[in-house]
């Protein structure tokens, strides 16, 4: 199967694209129609989850990552290197680390642009923090856990360095 083309705007979604991901991240089916809602906060990208409904096996949901619609919120993503530094863990980093993350079905970045895509597993009904309003201390409790998980199998690895 071909590798899907990289879309960038929720917008431009359809049903052979979202068919296209699937297959190509071993699902077996046709999305024939979905509902798109966004979710989260948003501060540097929109997050959009997917109710597909289809023939085969399919997930409910997924939900994919996109660059912010907002021209200061993305040339924020872009200026801070979050969108890259997002899609290169996924990429590149994620099996090197012991965290708990969403399973990843795609994931592109183009460099020139910044434009990016990720469909991931949707892991509803857990809910995304708000980085505004922030979180309980179980929580925090929680993320700290997760955090050390993140960092301590990499710490002082320099040739994280040269990623930047």
């Amino acid at each position: 199967m071909s590798k899907p083309v990289s879309l960038s705007n929720p917008a431009d979604v359809t049903n052979d694209w979202l068919t296209q991901v699937l297959n190509k991240a071993e699902f077996d089916g046709t999305v024939t129609s979905f509902t798109a809602k966004s979710i989260g906060t948003g501060q540097v990208g929109e997050n959009v989850r997917f109710t597909l409904s289809g023939t085969g096996n399919l997930p409910a949901t997924v939900v994919g990552k996109f660059p912010s619609s907002d021209p200061v919120s993305r040339q924020t993503g872009i200026d801070t290197l979050s969108y890259k530094s997002e899609l290169d863990f996924y990429q590149n980093l994620q099996k090197t680390v012991n965290i708990k993350t969403p399973k990843i079905m795609l994931a592109e970045f183009d460099e020139q642009t910044h434009n990016f895509v990720i469909v991931m597993e949707d892991l509803s009904p857990a809910v995304p923090g708000d980085q505004l309003a922030g979180c309980s201390v179980t929580d925090a409790e929680l993320a700290i856990a997760q955090l050390a998980h993140l960092h301590g199998p990499r710490w002082g690895d320099q040739s994280l360095i040269d990623r930047i």
